[in-house]
């Protein structure tokens, strides 16, 4: 198959994805469906920046649409949110988000796929933030775009209380980047880190003004 074929290939999958998750994601935390369209391009850019990754992108992009999914209907005020609040939902997402994922790869569109990557990108999905258990090079490049997505401050903003703020850079630092395997995530992940950073002092600044 040559390349155009394969990013019209890949290009019907995203519409298809979108259309059906999108909708679904506007009721859930404030910045999921912005957070899951940073998640997909950094797939891409880690993919695309890492020539010796063996992995499958049809099955890391399915994935990473469908990665918080689950969050849809959890929360009744979608801000602010604590980040204990959203902790607590952490192992209810996943499983929400496997369930519904399996429930949309029986549709005759992704009759294309093999059942064990529909099964892989199930798991993915199911598995993404217990970061101790994440092992295998598609687990952890979605754990890395999952995490650079996150951190993006022009799109995600920052947490309002400024505990849950340093909370969780920290809990990001100490458990997710320890686990990074790509060079481009790693350098991906320092830029962004610090913009954040920045991007708080100045939001704490104008709060106190």
């Amino acid at each position: 198959m040559v390349d155009t074929e394969v990013e019209s290939v890949a290009a019907g999958l995203e519409r298809f994805l979108q259309e059906r998750i999108f909708r679904d994601l506007e009721r859930g935390r404030s910045t999921d469906k912005e957070h899951t369209a940073l998640v997909v391009d950094k797939i891409k850019k880690i993919v695309r920046n890492s020539p010796d990754l063996d992995v499958d992108l049809d099955v890391l992009l399915i994935a990473a649409y469908a990665h918080d999914w689950g969050y849809a209907d959890l929360f009744e005020n979608k801000l602010p949110l604590s980040l204990a609040e959203i902790g607590k939902n952490k192992d209810t997402h996943m499983l929400i988000g496997a369930k519904k994922l399996t429930e949309l790869l029986r549709d005759p569109f992704f009759d294309f796929l093999t059942d064990m990557q529909k099964e892989r990108a199930v798991h993915l999905v199911g598995a993404h933030d217990k970061l101790a258990d994440l092992k295998d090079v598609d687990e952890l490049i979605l754990m890395e775009a999952d995490t650079l997505g996150g951190l993006e401050p022009d799109v995600m903003g920052v947490f309002e209380y400024e505990e849950s703020e340093v909370r969780f850079m920290q809990k990001n630092r100490d458990k997710r980047f320890v686990i990074f395997v790509t060079d481009y995530g790693k350098r991906e992940y320092e830029r962004l880190f610090q913009k954040r950073q920045e991007f708080f002092m100045e939001h704490k600044n104008r709060v106190k003004k």
